[in-house]
């Protein structure tokens, strides 16, 4: 009795279709139209392309992440560039400013800038950074390219020195109203500012003038030393109480004038 071919067939198809589909999963195919017998050397070729895609993309972001690179070192060099351009531009300014003030003043001056300035129990300490190395000298008078007084040095070193600031109590100086005939002795008040001292109750002076040395003493003539703030008249007193606000209260104390005295 012959026996029938149906159970061989179907064992057949079930191999093919779990060899299919092991292939299928082991070898995953984009295609609609698979074909489980692809040649090994298609899916070599497949497989190396993407290799080299992929290592092609690695060597592209390398070169842009360089180039970036490149391109941010330039941004910074042309900003350091532009930086000394503007700084040089600055010193400029300020050296003709300089000189302009020792021209009108008729006096020696040294361009100079505040290192630093603390109030101490006895007062300001104000420290320029330019010293007897430079021709500072002591009672050499400190003031802005405007012209509006700072202080006057006190100690000198090699490379820096020390001054009395306007505020200290120690601070005086000959001074008039601007314009007017009022004149006195203006004095440091340290957190009070400075006072307006000798100025009789006949004397006119109001609130907003502008004080200045007069040139009586050791001070040029025409420094702004501030503006009258307030003015105190008592009838059975002899002068009259002025309180002054330093015009250096509004002074940039990065750049300032030493002038020989």
């Amino acid at each position: 009795m012959r026996r029938s071919p149906l159970p061989f067939i179907i064992s057949l198809i079930i191999v093919i279709a779990i060899g299919s589909l092991l292939k299928f999963y082991f070898f995953p195919q984009t295609a609609v139209g698979y074909n489980p017998f692809i040649s090994a050397q298609s899916w070599l070729t497949a497989k190396f392309s993407g290799v080299h895609i992929y290592f092609t993309t690695l060597i592209k972001i390398n070169s842009l992440v360089k180039e970036n690179q490149k391109l941010l070192e330039e941004n910074q060099r042309l900003s350091q560039f532009a930086a000394s351009i503007d700084v040089l531009q600055d010193e400029n300014d300020f050296l003709k400013k300089t000189l302009k003030v020792s021209k009108d003043s008729k006096r020696t001056s040294i361009p100079a800038g505040v290192a630093d300035m603390i109030l101490m129990p006895n007062g300001y300490q104000l420290t320029i950074n330019k010293g007897q190395g430079d021709g500072v000298k002591t009672g050499d008078i400190i003031i802005s390219t405007e012209g509006i007084l700072i202080g006057q040095i006190k100690e000198i070193y090699s490379n820096y020195s020390t001054a009395t600031f306007v505020r200290d109590l120690q601070f005086k100086i000959n001074s008039k109203v601007l314009g007017g005939q009022t004149s006195g002795i203006v004095r440091g008040a340290l957190k009070d500012g400075m006072k307006l001292e000798l100025v009789v109750q006949e004397d006119e002076i109001s609130e907003g003038d502008i004080i200045i040395s007069n040139g009586s003493d050791s001070f040029p003539a025409g420094l702004v030393i501030g503006t009258v703030k307030h003015v105190e008249s008592v009838s059975n007193e002899l002068f009259k109480q002025v309180s002054i606000a330093p015009a250096v209260d509004q002074v940039n104390l990065s750049q300032v004038v030493v002038l020989e005295n």
